[in-house]
């Protein structure tokens, strides 16, 4: 069977169907980087999130790693590093800031600051100013998947 679409044009129902669903996982996708951008100091769980959104835990993971090619986990640990670029400077206790990020312990705030940066924050902080800051910036934002 076929559908008719804009202009008269005939169109398998099967390019239809490919069609809309592709475009309601991207709409998952999308919907699922926005809970995680605004909640990304909370502790949900991804069973919390999967409510959320009104999917299952499976289909999302799935979905969400195959659209962006980073984990839910993985996703929400770069948001949190890009707001610990943001505090940085101007901040005097880093374990209050791994806290307030939403990191369970000064030790893992640093462990993945070091694995993304290959360097803890501690020494980021004191040996670049401003402008090296400003790159490292650059760095974690340069990942396209991390667009608002």
């Amino acid at each position: 069977q076929a559908a008719k679409i804009q202009g008269g044009r005939q169109v398998p129902l099967r390019q239809v169907f490919r069609f809309v669903v592709a475009a309601g996982l991207s709409e998952l996708v999308e919907r699922a980087k926005a809970v995680l951008t605004e909640r990304s100091a909370a502790w949900d769980s991804l069973s919390a999130l999967a409510r959320m959104l009104h999917t299952s835990e499976f289909h999302l993971s799935r979905v969400f790693r195959a659209r962006t090619g980073f984990s839910l986990h993985g996703y929400r640990t770069q948001l949190r590093l890009r707001a610990a670029l943001e505090h940085l400077r101007g901040c005097d206790d880093l374990t209050l800031l791994a806290c307030e990020l939403g990191f369970d312990s000064h030790s893992h705030f640093t462990a993945a600051f070091r694995s993304t940066f290959g360097s803890p924050p501690s020494r980021i902080r004191e040996s670049h100013g401003r402008r090296g800051l400003g790159e490292l910036r650059r760095i974690l934002t340069a990942k396209p998947v991390l667009a608002p």
